[in-house]
């Protein structure tokens, strides 16, 4: 997939599909607190992030199967919340080469994914899947938008969609 182009009609400009996932830099919950508290309150890696020694994220990746081109899927990476005993749990797999032999942990979505309705708090199961890649999300929730489109699939045109989600664009891939 690394290689795979796509010409986008939006902007009209050739893309290479592994520079268009959308990923989120924190937890959308993140953002709510005051910026002059948020260095007190948020300790944050690119792995993962506690806010308030209370609440913690893992980040992890949501896979959308690619309809049009077989065996490929569109990346979201988005953060999921966990509770704390899962937390350490997953903290002392982190480098484990086994840890993908671990039964799936259930989390919740913790950012807003455009075109997918409300995912915040979305329950998910987390699969650790090896020390160098990131958590695989998988909804629970089968008859949300998200739910559909991990079934379903979307096409590799729809990606464009999230590379430009900040444009007004219709709500529905």
């Amino acid at each position: 997939m690394a290689d795979t182009t796509i010409y986008c009609q939006i902007c009209g400009q050739q893309h290479r599909l592994n520079e268009m996932e959308l990923s989120f830099g924190l937890p959308d919950d993140v953002f709510t607190i005051p910026e002059a508290e948020r260095e007190h309150r948020v300790t944050a890696s690119d792995d993962i992030c506690v806010v308030d020694n209370q609440r913690f994220f893992i980040r992890s990746i949501v896979g959308l199967p690619l309809i049009d081109q077989p065996g490929e899927q569109y990346h979201l990476g988005v953060w999921a919340e966990v509770g704390a005993p899962e937390f350490k749990t997953i903290f002392d797999l982190w480098e484990e080469p086994s840890q993908s032999d671990h039964p799936p942990f259930t989390a919740h979505i913790a950012n807003n994914i455009p075109f997918c309705g409300q995912t915040n708090g979305l329950e998910v199961n987390l699969s650790l899947t090896g020390v160098n890649t990131r958590p695989q999300l998988k909804t629970l929730a089968a008859d949300s938008i998200l739910g559909k489109l991990q079934a379903e699939g979307i096409y590799l045109n729809d990606t464009m969609r999230f590379l430009h989600f900040d444009q007004d664009l219709p709500e529905e891939l």
